[in-house]
């Protein structure tokens, strides 16, 4: 073959490419027809490559703590391992999980004891920091300390009985209103406090008065104008019960106590040692 139609062939080639090119590209030619090798598999090829190319995502190794580490872990951080560790156990309970769970458990239950001992230490040493005084398990000490309790409070109601009275609400349709007048007629005759037996549906004005919802219901009120009315039961209580409320709300209304101290004892276990 001649050089001369060698280029001819050529330059044919050259100019009829814009025919051929959607054979191998990777866009469908404008007549819409894909070629069977040109457009699909050249994208399927380079797909392929691109999903070759990504590698997985692997999830970091947890560094799981030792025993003796966790030992030394604020709560804060026990807690969240003791967390892990948990999800861990129960999303696979393998022997390996289950035993790092139950050593972190442990770990836990140690600190407990260790937080109880150093707490018992210090309360021996500073007593008045603890509870047990005011609340003796033995039956001598409780009885001796309700005792000094009763003796303290009953004074001090026998001691302000003309300063105040009792008034309890009752009513027909209640009936909580016979036992609440018996527990109250102890109550007086107990502290020499007056009492006043109201029938609440006859009269109602008193009742609201007093600002009652439900009866029975007692108030202790004052002879003093600026303290108001204030409630000391609702129903029938115990007259232990009766006898702390009225003695509490007493001392409030006369301004010894806040409310916030309602809870608090007349009578401690401990009183201050006497030092030369």
């Amino acid at each position: 073959m001649s050089r001369t139609a060698l280029l001819i062939i050529i330059l044919f080639l050259l100019f009829q490419t814009p025919v051929w090119a959607g054979w191998y590209s990777a866009e469908p030619p404008a007549t819409g027809h894909r070629g069977w090798y040109a457009y699909e598999k050249y994208k399927k090829t380079q797909e392929t490559k691109q999903n070759s190319g990504e590698r997985p995502v692997r999830q970091p190794k947890i560094h799981w703590p030792t025993y003796e580490e966790v030992l030394k872990m604020k709560p804060s951080d026990l807690k969240k391992w003791l967390q892990k560790a948990t999800e861990e156990a129960v999303a696979d309970p393998s022997e390996k999980n289950v035993t790092r769970w139950a050593i972190y458990m442990k770990a836990a239950r140690e600190k407990s004891v260790r937080f109880a001992g150093s707490l018992s230490f210090v309360l021996l040493k500073h007593p008045e920091l603890s509870y047990a005084p005011d609340f003796p398990i033995t039956y001598q000490a409780s009885r001796a300390l309700s005792r000094a309790r009763y003796l303290k409070i009953n004074s001090f109601l026998q001691k302000i009985r003309d300063r105040f009275a009792l008034i309890l609400l009752v009513s027909s349709r209640s009936p909580l209103s016979e036992p609440a007048q018996k527990i109250c007629r102890k109550f007086a005759d107990e502290t020499g406090w007056k009492l006043v037996v109201v029938d609440a549906d006859s009269r109602p004005d008193i009742a609201k008065r007093l600002g009652a919802k439900y009866v029975p219901q007692a108030f202790i009120i004052s002879r003093d104008p600026g303290i108001s009315p204030l409630p000391v039961m609702a129903g029938a209580e115990a007259l232990p019960v009766l006898r702390q409320n009225v003695y509490t709300v007493a001392r409030i209304a006369l301004g010894e106590i806040s409310p916030a101290e309602f809870g608090t004892h007349s009578v401690s276990g401990l009183v201050p040692a006497k030092q030369h």
